[in-house]
């Protein structure tokens, strides 16, 4: 079964940051691909300086490749590496999404 056979074709990518009681929330809607990647990871990274515990928000999220896995990934090497903030990821509801993260075993790392 296809990710089309599934939910359609992804949404516009669309990313946003704010900053919440010490924490800030990137939320991340449509496809998370190539084509908002590198916007997601100057967002965590921003984050990352101002401290705080990072979350991003996947509930609106309805694609996910490999690209914005690896963001995600990077982010979470360098919290570990550095030992400081939290980062965690909410909301995957898209079944596409699930089973990425759950097929390569990285929904245990953030979860």
């Amino acid at each position: 079964m296809s990710d089309n056979e599934i939910g359609g074709e992804p949404g516009p990518a669309a990313l946003e940051s704010q900053r919440k009681d010490g924490s800030t929330v990137v939320s991340v809607s449509g496809a998370l691909d190539l084509t908002i990647a590198e916007r997601l990871d100057q967002a965590i990274l921003a984050a990352e300086e101002d401290g705080g515990a990072i979350v991003v928000d996947l509930s609106e999220v309805d694609f996910l490749d490999s690209t914005g896995l690896s963001v995600l990934l990077q982010a979470r090497t360098r919290q570990r590496r550095d030992g400081g903030q939290r980062l965690s990821i909410v909301g995957s509801k898209h079944e596409s999404v699930t089973r990425l993260l759950e097929l390569t075993v990285t929904d245990e790392l953030f979860f």
